[in-house]
C-alpha cells in the first residue's frame, strides 16, 4: 500500500504504518474478487516477462501481414524469373 501522490516510485510500503486501512482495503478487494470471480495470480507470475511476451505478440501481429506480403512478392518474383529463363532457352 503506497501513497502515490508522495511516493511515485512505490518505495515506502504503508501497510504496516496503517494496518486498519490496509485490512479494510484487503477485505474490499477480497469481496470484489469473489463477486466478479477474479482469478488469482499463480505463484511463478513474473510481471516483466508477461509484459515482454505481450510486446512480442504485438510486434508479431504487426509484422505478420508485412512478412506474408513480402513472401508473396518473392514467390511471384521467383515464378516470373523462372518463366523468363524458360522463354530465353526456347
Amino acid at each position: 500500500m503506497y501513497n502515490l501522490e508522495n511516493d511515485q516510485g512505490e518505495v515506502k510500503n504503508l501497510a504496516k504504518a496503517m494496518p486498519d486501512l490496509f485490512q479494510a482495503l484487503m477485505a474490499n478487494y477480497i469481496s470484489y474478487t469473489e463477486k466478479f470471480k477474479v482469478l488469482g495470480m499463480f505463484d511463478k507470475y513474473e510481471a516483466v516477462k508477461e509484459v515482454e511476451n505481450k510486446f512480442k505478440r504485438k510486434i508479431i501481429n504487426v509484422l505478420k501481414p508485412w512478412l506474408l506480403g513480402l513472401a508473396g512478392l518473392l514467390i511471384i518474383w521467383f515464378i516470373r524469373r523462372r518463366r523468363k529463363k524458360k522463354e530465353q532457352r526456347n
